[in-house]
C-alpha cells in the first residue's frame, strides 16, 4: 500500500470534520493554512444566517503546540 504525505502549499490549505465535540462553542471544523509561508490554524463554525441562508464563519490563529500533558495516558 502506497501512502502519500499531503503537503500544503502557499495560499491553500485543509479543513477536517471535528466528529467528537465536547462542546457546543468548539469549531465544526478544523485544520490548517498556510499564507505567505506561514502555517496558521483554520476553525469553521456551522451558522445560520437572520435570512435562514447557511454560512461558515471562519477564525485563523497561530498553530496549537501538542505537549505529552496533552495525551491522556
Amino acid at each position: 500500500m502506497t501512502t502519500s504525505k499531503y503537503e500544503t502549499r502557499d495560499m491553500s490549505g485543509t479543513l477536517f470534520r471535528e466528529t467528537e465535540k465536547t462542546k457546543e462553542t468548539q469549531p465544526d471544523y478544523t485544520g490548517k493554512v498556510v499564507v505567505r509561508g506561514e502555517t496558521l490554524r483554520i476553525a469553521g463554525w456551522l451558522k445560520e444566517g437572520k435570512s435562514g441562508k447557511p454560512y461558515v464563519s471562519l477564525a485563523f490563529s497561530e498553530p496549537q503546540e501538542v505537549t505529552n500533558d496533552d495525551i491522556p495516558f
